[in-house]
């Protein structure tokens, strides 16, 4: 039986997104992509502890006139994973926007913090100092990648599966992904789950580099 979860990529414009989910998807990177208009999606089989997993994962556009957009997904996929451009300082500042915006609507949802663009050593701005010194990403995951380098790309996702695989299980519930897609649109289903289905517990350390 395979799981299906739904993940949502959010961050502003430029931050890398496309290039995260191209490189981690389809082991694809170029310089330059033509920006999302509204939303793409891809879909990836992996398998987390033992258990066949496939993420639906969502790309947004990242720009103003589509955060209301944005704001109609929260309380249907199961997870986000916030994206920050390191050498941009407006974009760390997006992902504080972007995760109050997030939390405003589902206090529950499960998230982690990507900063991409490691490869640009010299003009990086943002760090992990900078996450642990603000309260609202206390406690949060954080992962340093490269779409470009190809660096750390896996972890996010696998520890945003990880941590939804958790939640799910104790709550005993499965998220559904409707694969048949009508206008573009999703919905989420829940049915039990047998608790003695255990989950071995997965773990990626905070601030991988």
């Amino acid at each position: 039986m395979i799981t299906n979860l739904s993940i949502l990529l959010l961050g502003d414009s430029d931050s890398g997104k496309t290039s995260l989910l191209m490189r981690y998807v389809k082991n694809q990177y170029k310089e330059n992509y033509i920006s999302t208009v509204g939303l793409d999606s891809l879909v990836k089989n992996l398998i987390i502890n033992e258990e066949d997993v496939r993420l639906h994962i969502m790309d947004t556009s990242g720009q103003e006139r589509f955060k209301s957009l944005s704001q109609s997904y929260y309380k249907k996929v199961d997870g986000i994973i916030f994206v920050l451009d390191v050498t941009n300082r407006e974009s760390y500042e997006g992902v504080k926007f972007w995760l109050k915006d997030a939390l405003s609507y589902n206090k529950e949802i499960v998230y982690v913090i990507v900063g991409n663009k490691i490869d640009l050593k010299n003009i990086i701005v943002v760090n992990e100092n900078d996450i642990k010194s603000e309260e609202i990403f206390k406690d949060i995951k954080y992962f340093e990648t490269s779409a470009k380098e190809n660096t750390n790309v896996e972890k996010p996702f696998e520890e945003i599966a990880n941590l939804i695989l958790q939640k799910l299980n104790e709550q005993g519930n499965l998220s559904v992904y409707d694969s048949i897609r009508r206008a573009g649109s999703f919905h989420i289903r829940n049915h039990n789950h047998n608790h003695n289905n255990s989950r071995k517990t997965h773990s990626n350390s905070c601030c991988e580099k």
